[in-house]
């Protein structure tokens, strides 16, 4: 679990995204397998090129050995489980919009794992 002292720095790492009026959220949640820290940026309706330049802006202002940074839009159907099951939110535009933007995404994961 990431203490206080982590989400603290990782808020500060990240601190340049809260300008981008796009984003809606920064999550955070280990990476047992790696032992990395995954950050997810929720940016709705985000495009590929959005995504590209995002990422590239991401990599050349944080250490990318430190952190395993994805657009939770742009990620697949098992990190989408992760950061949904594991996550705490280190920054938000609205708390509430994003809890209700992540409720429809949780649905379709509840749903998902009673048929599989």
């Amino acid at each position: 679990m990431l203490s206080e002292e982590d989400v603290e720095a990782i808020r500060e790492d990240f601190e340049f995204l809260t300008s981008n009026p796009n984003i809606l959220g920064i999550l955070a949640y280990e990476l047992i397998d790696t032992n990395t820290i995954g950050i997810c940026i929720v940016y709705p309706n985000c495009s590929d090129a959005e995504a590209k330049r995002l990422l590239e802006n991401i990599h050349r202002k944080v250490d990318p050995a430190k952190y395993d940074v994805c657009i939770f839009e742009k990620s697949d159907l098992r990190t989408l489980r992760e950061v949904l099951k594991e996550s705490v939110v280190v920054w938000s535009r609205n708390e509430i919009q994003l809890e209700m933007y992540l409720e429809d995404y949780k649905r379709f994961i509840r749903e998902e794992e009673t048929i599989f």
